[in-house]
């Protein structure tokens, strides 16, 4: 009982100085004093392939490393938990941290990234160590994957650390207060095929960064596919997919309660006309593509109204977790209200004009 006292008590400790770490990175710092570019709006190019190896989970179950880089887009940190130099693994754990705590708000992220922090003292840093830390992520069930993963021996584990170029060695002083090892601060952003597309070091380690690479990996594995018709959106409710129409209203939404504030709150983009007196555009649409007036400084513009001149009239291609909602006038057979797929975006790489042989 003692051990494990001990154990949850570190394991707290070393949370939080992630935390605490990664607080002085929100926004500019001197460390970080640079914009992080929109998601989607780069590429990242294929560094290579992400190697395989033998790991055990928190629970010591053996598994291939392979099963959890691939299929989704995946930050693996490579840490042991008795590191208390700030600026090491407590500040790669900060930035999984503030990952694994935005994607509690992002549907996208929540289902489309994951997170892995292996350790590399397997001496130390037992399934049962992990534990501790698997279950503090795991007390947020809407949040991202995030796996907390060792190996049974320095002799499983010797071949990952070389494939990654992962250095480890120990301090000449076991009780040096910073922690018994010395080793390189590397944190690896894996695509879905399991393909190493960046690497952070203590010096790029920038959670604004880190964010909007996985953003431009989602979005480069939905804009892989054909773009969707508005019939087939809605067969991936609850997925990222992209989504073709063209813009033939954008439609500024007020709050009609309050007839003191007509700022509008955001314009929705739809594929219908406004020139039938029966109903609005928004209750004959068939897509529904909602951008709310907070995203207005990410697409650099100085009102909603600017924004809507910028789609309306043209075919776009719209990428996003798809939502769906009754549409108030369509019926299938059986007299049952049809589907319409409703996106919301909130930065410029998600919605782009399409060229001519993309619809």
């Amino acid at each position: 009982m003692k051990l494990t006292k001990l154990i949850f008590a570190t394991t707290l400790a070393f949370v939080a100085l992630g935390g605490q770490v990664l607080a002085t990175n929100s926004g500019r710092t001197p460390d970080h004093d640079y914009d992080v570019p929109a998601p989607g709006s780069y590429q990242l190019p294929v560094v290579k392939a992400a190697a395989d190896g033998e790991v055990l989970d928190h629970k010591g179950r053996p598994l291939r490393l392979s099963e959890i880089t691939q299929g989704r887009v995946t930050v693996m940190s490579f840490i042991y938990t008795r590191c208390a130099m700030a600026k090491a693994c407590p500040m790669a754990t900060g930035v999984l941290m503030e990952l694994h705590r935005q994607s509690t708000k992002d549907k996208t992220l929540a289902q489309g990234m994951r997170l892995v922090s292996m350790s590399f003292d397997p001496e130390n840093d037992t399934p049962q160590r992990m534990a501790m830390f698997a279950n503090l992520a795991g007390n947020h069930k809407s949040a991202a994957d995030w796996r907390f993963i060792t190996t049974a021996s320095q002799a499983k584990l010797q071949p990952i650390l070389a494939a990654y170029g992962q250095a480890v060695n120990r301090k000449d002083n076991p009780n040096d207060p910073t922690g018994p090892l010395n080793h390189t601060l590397r944190v690896f952003l894996i695509d879905e095929a399991g393909n190493i597309r960046n690497i952070y070091s203590s010096g790029t380690l920038d959670v604004r960064l880190v964010l909007a690479d996985v953003k431009t990996l989602l979005l480069e594995s939905a804009s892989g596919e054909p773009p969707l018709s508005a019939e087939a959106a809605v067969r991936k409710a609850g997925q990222i997919g992209s989504v073709a129409f063209q813009v033939k209203t954008a439609a500024r939404v007020t709050d009609i309660t309050d007839k003191h504030n007509l700022q509008p709150l955001e314009i929705l983009l739809t594929d219908a006309l406004n020139d039938e007196v029966r109903a609005t555009p928004v209750e004959r649409a068939g897509v529904i593509v909602r951008i709310p007036v907070a995203s207005l400084p990410a697409f650099a513009a100085a009102d909603l109204d600017e924004l809507a001149r910028r789609f309306e009239g043209n075919k776009v291609i719209v990428t996003g977790m798809v939502e769906t909602e009754p549409h108030p006038f369509r019926h299938d057979a059986e007299g049952r209200k049809q589907l319409r797929p409703v996106i919301t975006v909130t930065e410029p790489g998600h919605i782009r004009i399409a060229n001519a042989h993309q619809l």
